[in-house]
């Protein structure tokens, strides 16, 4: 799925609901698709909570920009710092936040309180 991914950036649009093999690993393309407007993922096994949060936190806003985007750049990992670059580069800062659903079917910002940052960046790093 991951080499999938690679291929086809502009998905807006993006339901795994019940691959159960799936890992954090295979999304990583997300990271590259600026016009995500939605990720399912209910009853995906083996995709931590943490990892939807760090995608959350990175298509919020550009780093930096306070409520729930990821810190600013000289507090990022290099590798989540070069994502957040590579994704800003092409998303609008006017975009639509995606609607990311955990293992539960429910919405990140629904199901619990939104970890610290750094703590989702370490996790996605």
């Amino acid at each position: 799925l991951s080499a999938l991914l690679a291929v086809a950036p502009e998905l807006r649009i993006l339901r795994l609901a019940g691959m159960k093999r799936l890992s954090a690993g295979g999304l990583i393309p997300c990271c590259r698709m600026p016009w995500l407007q939605e990720l399912d993922c209910t009853s995906c096994n083996s995709i931590d909570d943490c990892f939807l949060e760090f995608l959350l936190r990175l298509f919020v806003a550009p780093a930096g920009c306070g409520g729930d985007a990821l810190p600013g750049q000289e507090e990022l990992p290099a590798r989540v710092r070069d994502a957040c670059a590579m994704l800003w580069a092409r998303r609008f800062r006017w975009a639509c936040r995606p609607k990311i659903k955990n293992y539960y079917a429910q919405f990140l910002e629904d199901w619990s309180p939104l970890r610290p940052p750094l703590d989702v960046c370490t996790v996605a790093e």
